[in-house]
């Protein structure tokens, strides 16, 4: 009677040459995932904006023309304040009214999924100051909005083409690095402008002003 014969083995060659074809489609698959991860957050932070901007429309509606203000002497870092307690007098300001306001009800909103840093983030920012507001002096967006005094505030007749709302702080001044999107490869904006039309632009096409690039610092530079 004739045994079976065993199964043959792989050889060292056909082993190695699987290998192989594993790290090719490693090589190609892991590249293009990371893409359609980036693209996802990418459409996210355009679906942030526009939502912010039919807000804004709303409120603007619902107070004769006028888009939310700010303290009377606003400094830079109210561009990306949303809620305040100074004096311990808290309050929404900016873009933080249409939540305060109801005009939203997801804070997640405010946040861009691409911010490098954790302090721009809802996860650090909204979540644990909300639940806390007796101890904490304000809060921050992960998104930059432009910014007018209280006694001038900007309205909806201000330009169509002037920049409302954008996801990032700063360009290319080393000082904050950590507020820059998309650190390595393409660095881009993404800007709500006043007719509510959202915009993807590459950052450095827009943002090329020496010494700063300081978005807060060059608002009226730009549209």
């Amino acid at each position: 009677m004739k045994l079976p014969s065993p199964p043959r083995a792989f050889t060292l060659i056909e082993l190695l040459t699987v290998i192989a074809i594993i790290g090719i489609l490693a090589a190609i698959i892991i590249p293009v995932a990371g893409k359609v991860r980036e693209s996802a957050k990418l459409t996210t932070c355009t679906n942030n904006l526009r939502q912010i901007g039919i807000g804004l429309n709303m409120w603007a509606t619902d107070n004769k023309g006028r888009l939310p203000n700010f303290p009377t002497n606003p400094s830079w870092w109210d561009s990306y304040t949303i809620w305040n307690n100074p004096g311990g007098k808290a309050g929404w300001i900016g873009i933080g009214k249409l939540y305060g306001d109801g005009y939203v009800t997801d804070g997640r909103i405010f946040y861009c999924p691409t911010a490098l840093a954790g302090m721009y983030d809802y996860e650090s920012q909204w979540a644990p100051n909300v639940r806390g507001t007796d101890n904490v002096t304000g809060f921050r967006s992960g998104y930059c909005q432009r910014i007018a005094p209280a006694d001038r505030p900007l309205t909806l007749t201000d330009g169509v083409n002037h920049i409302l709302v954008t996801d990032i702080f700063v360009v290319n001044h080393s000082q904050h690095a950590s507020a820059r999107n998309s650190a390595g490869g393409a660095r881009y904006v993404n800007i709500l402008y006043m007719d509510g039309h959202v915009r993807c632009d590459k950052s450095g096409n827009r943002w090329a002003h020496p010494p700063t690039n300081i978005l807060y610092e060059n608002w009226e530079q730009f549209p």
